[in-house]
């Protein structure tokens, strides 16, 4: 059902979409997976982490490949976010998560784990990305 709502979206037909919608999802789709990866750097490396972040990274292709395209849609237009923003954007959430792990711990990232396998920081389940998204894609 996303997919197929998804493929038809087109900047120009998206309601209100601006550039900074685009920015905030590509800035923090990842995080889940962001966070899993340093948590298996600095608690272990646990399969688990890495497991869940696969399966994270699965369900969230699709509508995660179609923001890259609105992307590079909006870069060519002379908008989106290039490179260089998004590595602005991955060091800033690298400290974020650097801070969490630091004050929080195995006990953090087990609980990230936990949500991130429960499905709670799927794109499409974000509070903090469903306005973006639906004025992105022109869901109601």
């Amino acid at each position: 059902m996303v997919v197929a709502s998804v493929i038809v979206a087109t900047p120009v037909r998206a309601r209100g979409a601006t550039a900074d919608d685009l920015r905030l999802v590509l800035a923090r789709a990842l995080y889940p997976v962001q966070v899993l990866s340093f948590c298996a750097f600095a608690v272990g490396e646990d399969p688990l982490y890495r497991d869940i972040a696969r399966d994270w990274n699965e369900r969230n292709a699709g509508l995660l490949s179609n923001v890259e395209r609105l992307n590079a849609v909006a870069v060519e237009a002379g908008g989106g976010f290039a490179d260089a923003l998004r590595a602005e954007a991955d060091v800033a959430t690298l400290a974020e998560v650097v801070e969490a792990v630091s004050s929080g711990g195995e006990a953090w990232c087990d609980a990230v784990a936990r949500l991130t396998d429960e499905g709670r920081f799927d794109l499409d389940r974000r509070e903090d990305l469903e306005e973006p998204l639906k004025r992105l894609f022109g869901w109601e």
